[in-house]
């Protein structure tokens, strides 16, 4: 029978609170295994959903501060396909290992299909065959200040090499910013894989990171700006300031300079927008723009694919069928309005 949001969010959050009672206080050194960070990491993420702000400041401050784990200093690096950091706190893992190995295709989803161009063909230390499963909006590619942020030159495939350089955005997308061609776009390339065994493989023992100490630093400054009992600013600033660290572009000083904050940016606006900067491809998206209440709004506003076609009752996705399929009688759950 269907039970009310807080009901699902007792269960999970005591479930996690239960699990720091149990684990060593210590952080494993066996990737992808569970540990007292991973659990106090996602408990501070659930906290930060349920609107418990002090304790979601409290818990990421816990992780942040202990278990040796640090920000990776170079973007690259924290996103290399050969190398392990210690940014990350949970990781699902995969393996060429015939008897455990399976697809990974977060690589491809962001990436556009370049094959159909002249001359040009998948190589696996360039390019690997687009999978052209999320397209970036014009509305996302303007959160970022281009020559200041390296979160957009550093994570991005921002510039292709061919014959035709009339092809820009302006081609790429209508006035509307619908796109004119799903093949060719700025490409992610924070999960690009080069230790594939060939060109057109999915297989891959490259890790997914679930949660990393990144996430931490975004989680504590929200909940600092939206503590009722204890709003800090000038800490929310600070954990900002530190996360902003390797993605300044220092070649010259106004880009340095452009990539401050102070306490007066501190807004619910700006962590929102922030998150989108440090967390595209991560998931966090969609969950981000439901629980600041602005899902419906801003799809409206800057996704003019789906502007006409998203309704309220969106912003809670369907029961997939297969839950009805195995219940003696359906209708005791019920389907959610709208669907």
């Amino acid at each position: 029978r269907r039970s009310p949001r807080a009901k699902f969010y007792e269960e999970i959050i005591g479930a996690l609170e239960a699990a720091i009672g149990l684990f060593p206080d210590t952080r494993t050194t066996e990737s992808g295994r569970i540990d007292m960070p991973a659990a106090k990491a996602l408990l501070a993420r659930m906290y930060l959903y349920n609107e418990q702000w002090d304790e979601a400041a409290d818990m990421a401050s816990q992780v942040i501060g202990h278990y040796g784990l640090e920000l990776c200093p170079s973007l690259k690096d924290l996103w290399a396909d050969d190398k392990t950091n210690n940014e990350f706190i949970w990781t699902t893992e995969f393996t060429e290992d015939d008897a455990f190995r399976q697809a990974n295709g977060y690589w491809s989803w962001y990436a556009m299909y370049i094959d159909r161009f002249p001359g040009v063909q998948t190589m696996l230390k360039w390019t690997g065959y687009g999978g052209c499963q999320a397209i970036p909006s014009t509305y996302f590619m303007d959160l970022f200040d281009r020559d200041a942020d390296k979160r957009w030159s550093d994570l991005h495939q921002w510039v292709w090499y061919y014959n035709d350089p009339a092809d820009d955005r302006n081609d790429m997308f209508d006035a509307d910013g619908i796109p004119q061609d799903r093949w060719t776009f700025i490409g992610m390339t924070k999960f690009y894989d080069h230790t594939r065994p060939g060109n057109m493989s999915e297989l891959s023992d490259r890790s997914y990171p679930v949660i990393r100490l990144g996430e931490l630093y975004l989680i504590r400054a929200e909940a600092r700006i939206r503590s009722t009992t204890n709003q800090d600013l000038k800490g929310a600033a600070e954990d900002i300031t530190e996360l902003r660290k390797r993605a300044v572009n220092h070649e010259k000083p106004e880009y340095e300079e452009a990539m401050k904050v102070t306490e007066e940016d501190m807004t619910l606006d700006f962590i929102l927008e922030e998150r989108a900067r440090e967390l595209f491809g991560e998931w966090q998206r969609r969950l981000d723009l439901k629980r600041f209440g602005r899902l419906i709004d801003q799809v409206r506003i800057y996704n003019p694919d789906a502007k006409d076609n998203i309704k309220e009752y969106h912003v809670v996705r369907p029961i997939p069928q297969t839950q009805f399929d195995g219940m003696p009688d359906w209708t005791t759950l019920g389907q959610n309005e709208g669907y």
